[in-house]
C-alpha cells in the first residue's frame, strides 16, 4: 500500500476511533484468520492490500507482544 494506511480518500476524522482491548489470544486468532483471507483473495487486489497490511500490523503488535514480557 502507498501510504501504510488503511484509510481512503474519504475518511472522515469526525467520526469516533475505535479502540479495543484484546487478549494476546484474540490477536492471533485475528491474525491467523486475516491470513488464511488474504491468501485465498485473488479477485480484489485493494482488499488483498488491506489483508496483507493488517497482517504485517498485527504481526508487528505480537512481535512486540512477545519482546515486552520476555
Amino acid at each position: 500500500m502507498e501510504d501504510d494506511t488503511l484509510f481512503d480518500d474519504d475518511f472522515n476524522e469526525d467520526l469516533p476511533y475505535v479502540s479495543l482491548d484484546l487478549d494476546i489470544k484474540d490477536v492471533k486468532l485475528i491474525l491467523e484468520s486475516i491470513s488464511q483471507n488474504a491468501k485465498l483473495c485473488h479477485h480484489d487486489i485493494d482488499k488483498k492490500e488491506s489483508l496483507e497490511y493488517m497482517e504485517n500490523f498485527l504481526t508487528k503488535v505480537i512481535l512486540e507482544y512477545n519482546f515486552r514480557i520476555d
